[in-house]
């Protein structure tokens, strides 16, 4: 890559280290992410911006780079083919603690850009990724219990107050 062309890229710094770039390419990946969008019917782009709005309400455990990565490795790795919304909501939100303690890669020069955290922050965004599965765990038993107020409570409190 050489840096700062934008044919083939630009080095940004890593905003956890501070100390290092990482290579970007944002033009080829939003090619690739709306491919992968758009095969699952738009859900990564809904998964993506919740995932955000989460990780905003939660004192931004990983930056917003991060997580975008995480959602688009989700889609990526772990999907399944026919889920809907919300089951692809709540399995990448099972899966986010365990993608917090892995190596994220940004796809299209595979570098990392989890490679600045220190191993007590993502000690603690990996604490918080699981509270919210539990939210999510509890609000589907609640779900299938018909008491569908308390479920909604316990998606607002991980998705944010415009759940409905």
């Amino acid at each position: 890559m050489s840096a700062d062309d934008p044919n083939n890229g630009y080095a940004i710094p890593d905003t956890y280290g501070g100390q290092s770039w990482v290579g970007t390419n944002p033009r080829k990946f939003q090619s690739m992410y709306n491919a992968v969008n758009e095969n699952n019917g738009g859900n990564l782009q809904r998964v993506a911006v919740s995932a955000k709005k989460w990780n905003e309400e939660n004192g931004k455990p990983v930056n917003s780079y991060h997580m975008v990565m995480m959602a688009y490795k989700y889609f990526q790795n772990d999907a399944p083919a026919s889920a809907s919304t919300h089951e692809h909501m709540s399995n990448f939100f099972r899966n986010l603690p365990q993608y917090v303690n892995d190596e994220t890669r940004e796809p299209v020069y595979q570098e990392r850009v989890d490679k600045g955290m220190s191993s007590k922050e993502k000690k603690q965004a990996a604490k918080k990724a699981y509270r919210a599965s539990e939210k999510i765990e509890e609000a589907e038993r609640l779900k299938k219990e018909g008491k569908t107020q308390e479920a909604k409570e316990n998606y607002r409190e991980v998705y944010g107050d415009d759940f409905k």
